[in-house]
């Protein structure tokens, strides 16, 4: 699915550059690139590093210990990203012409969180030695790009707001590469992070049992 591009996205773009005081889209970008030259697995596949940074950065915000927090930095990354390039209203209107994709993003930020966490121990083992990666490694490599997003934006070491900010950042990036990229990072995103956290396996049926 396509990003709208057209003359009512443009101008609802410059009216939130118009009436919010802080960093324009490009400025989103540049701190996204600056947090990616930093984050590992880019080095080895920079085309999926926009992909694989969204996921490690949902385990990055399990390990800070904070219920929910991955699934709201993902929901508030994605929200704000939304808003920011005009295809949602600062009261959450969606206009026609955004409405399809825009329901296809916000129907990423739900997953769910009654899996036993026994179930998810057990799955993270499984991964592990599928991949060869733990979710602690992948956790690992996220913070390290944080650190250098938060030195970028000046924002405080234990900001947690930072994992919603560049997540947001970050598909402002890919929009930049690629117009169809952020959904298509998203998506992938999620799933990896569905699948690498225990929350379900590769046939996509959810551990509810």
């Amino acid at each position: 699915m396509k990003l709208p591009k057209n003359k009512a996205r443009a101008k609802a773009i410059r009216s939130v550059e118009e009436d919010e005081e802080g960093p324009d889209n490009k400025m989103r970008v540049a701190w996204a690139e600056e947090a990616l030259q930093v984050y590992p697995p880019a080095a080895q596949n920079y085309d999926h590093a926009v992909t694989d940074l969204i996921a490690d950065l949902l385990h990055a915000a399990d390990a800070e210990g904070e219920p929910g927090l991955a699934r709201d930095a993902l929901g508030k990354g994605i929200s704000h990203y939304l808003y920011e390039t005009g295809l949602t209203g600062w009261k959450s209107e969606v206009p026609k012409w955004s409405m399809a994709y825009v329901t296809a993003m916000r129907s990423l930020m739900q997953f769910p969180y009654d899996v036993p966490p026994s179930r998810r121990r057990q799955r993270a083992v499984e991964v592990k030695r599928e991949t060869g990666m733990s979710n602690a490694d992948r956790a690992k490599n996220a913070k390290k790009a944080l650190v250098e997003y938060r030195r970028a934006t000046g924002v405080s070491p234990d900001n947690l707001d930072a994992y919603t900010d560049l997540i947001s950042d970050l598909l402002h990036f890919s929009e930049k590469q690629d117009m169809d990229g952020p959904l298509k990072d998203l998506e992938n995103a999620v799933n990896a992070y569905l699948y690498e956290a225990g929350y379900r396996f590769l046939n996509d049926k959810y551990l509810h049992q």
